[in-house]
């Protein structure tokens, strides 16, 4: 146990320092987790966030680069250009958010220790059939997750592992490197190895507390149905007849108070829960779809060009769409089964009143707030992040494919007029 509890600590402080969980006393208890600006961590993270920003906005001012580089053509400079600022928005959006909401994510942690006592607490979600397809799902979840991250970073640390092999001619290009070569690659590495540390981190955080907060609702409903079968199953009095519904909700409660969790504070907490996943997720949502759909439509466009390197292409396309596949399928699991949750507890409301009406008027107002309560994954109310998320990346595709496709075919004919004329000027 001091085992794990010292691993997760020492997990929280390498987050702090790359900069995307500045809070102080990392070893200390989970309610003494606080956020300052004062913090050591603070200045940091706003260092790497800065540290990547500078080198990359260097490179899109810098018009040598593009002729060291042999971009001419205007289609290959949208390209370039649409490809570096992916990585730049990508990058700040995740450790923006990251330091923004950092007291957020502390309170999502507290809220989820001191109410639910995770994992413990949750266990017993498992237990029931329901509980245990929705297990078999998570599972599936995670260990796709967790082999999409691997190949994310497998791809990206063979690509930044060419910084090394950066010629020394690009290198003199740059203002904001440093003028020794080995120093300068070493910079250049940094920045690159902070751009992938900050999205791998935002990807895991949306798969691992998204699949968290499904096991809090299911553990919250199951609590819910619970408390209707004591119901159904109460033997109801000629003493108890006589008093009023709620009073007779009270006594009973009241007898077995040490068994009856708090409902109203499991609900509030899940709704404070989601809330926080859907501020902080949904930032991360944007940087990471925002990168994986640049990076489809950039190697989608590369088709059109002649130094067009297949297996390059292929895989970072793949990685892309598996990005986008990923977001969209989690999101709408997220979804579908908090309505599966709403749907069973009006089914239990529905026979309650039918069988016992007078007596479930205090579990019906907390189940009536559970029906009420609505929540969508999206990316701060921009777009849901679901299955309706798919099409819209494939029209985008479509239409920035196009629209390079167009670009490039003039470019090839006016070069061919271009040629044809000069052609003809030496000739005569």
């Amino acid at each position: 146990m001091k085992f794990k509890l010292t691993t997760n600590r020492l997990l929280l402080a390498v987050l702090a320092l790359l900069g995307l969980f500045p809070v102080r006393n990392h070893f200390g208890k989970l309610n003494q987790l606080k956020f300052s600006y004062r913090n050591i961590f603070f200045p940091i993270s706003v260092l790497w966030l800065l540290q990547p920003t500078i080198l990359v906005s260097d490179i899109i001012i810098n018009k040598s680069l593009l002729q060291t580089l042999q971009v001419k053509e205007l289609s290959k400079k949208i390209t370039y250009y649409a490809t570096v600022t992916s990585i730049y928005i990508s990058n700040n959006i995740i450790r923006l958010a990251a330091i923004f909401y950092c007291q957020d994510t502390v309170k999502l942690v507290q809220i989820l220790n001191e109410d639910f006592g995770l994992p413990k607490s949750i266990r017993g979600v498992f237990k029931s059939r329901r509980g245990l397809k929705i297990g078999v799902k998570l599972l599936c979840f995670v260990l796709t997750g967790a082999a999409a991250t691997g190949f994310f970073l497998i791809t990206r640390s063979m690509e930044i592992y060419s910084d090394f092999e950066i010629p020394d001619e690009r290198l003199q290009g740059l203002k904001t490197v440093p003028n020794i070569p080995v120093v300068g690659r070493l910079f250049i590495f940094m920045a690159d190895l902070l751009i992938l540390t900050a999205l791998a981190f935002a990807f895991i955080f949306i798969l691992v507390f998204g699949c968290i907060l499904v096991q809090v609702q299911h553990h919250v409903c199951l609590i819910l149905l619970q408390e209707f079968e004591k119901l159904d199953t109460t033997v109801v009095t000629q003493s108890d007849t006589v008093l009023a519904p709620v009073d007779f909700v009270y006594k009973r409660f009241d007898n077995d108070i040490l068994h009856c969790p708090d409902i109203p504070r499991l609900l509030e907490s899940m709704k404070n829960l989601f809330e926080l996943y859907g501020v902080i997720g949904g930032w991360y949502a944007i940087g990471v779809i925002f990168f994986a759909l640049t990076e489809i439509i950039n190697n989608t466009s590369g088709f059109a060009f002649d130094d067009f390197k297949l297996s390059t292409s292929i895989t970072l396309f793949i990685e892309g769409v598996a990005l986008i596949l990923f977001l969209a399928t989690f999101g709408e699991f997220l979804q579908v089964e908090i309505e599966k949750s709403i749907e069973v507890i009006a089914d239990a409301m529905g026979t309650t009143k039918c069988k016992n009406d007078n007596q479930s008027q205090k579990l019906l107002i907390w189940s009536e707030w559970f029906l009420q309560w609505k929540w969508c994954p999206n990316a701060r109310h921009l777009f849901e992040v679901n299955h309706t998320l798919i099409p819209a990346v494939i029209g985008t595709v479509l239409t920035y494919f196009i629209f390079m496709f167009q670009l490039r075919i003039s470019e090839i004919e006016g070069m061919k007029t271009y040629n044809s004329t000069t052609i003809q000027a030496c000739l005569t």
